[in-house]
């Protein structure tokens, strides 16, 4: 997941998802937070890295319910 975000929003030593909305940068940084913050051995599913994806493109209007999802997932992953 760490390497597709950095691929795709945040290219080394730039802004966090240029041209993107801010509710974009601030997803990114909730997900890469939960990712680097958890010890291995990592136990996160396809379902979890699907529910961060969801959450990095919500719309702001469904953000809050995306990021609901994604720290539940995290939790019982």
């Amino acid at each position: 997941m760490h390497l597709w975000v950095t691929a795709n929003y945040f290219p080394a030593h730039q802004q966090v998802a240029p041209g993107e909305p801010p509710q974009v940068a601030r997803a990114i940084g909730v997900v890469l937070t939960e990712f680097e913050c958890t010890e291995p051995p990592y136990k996160f599913s396809r379902a979890v890295a699907t529910l961060a994806s969801a959450f990095i493109n919500a719309q702001e209007h469904e953000l809050s319910a995306r990021e609901r999802d994604f720290h539940l997932a995290i939790r019982t992953a």
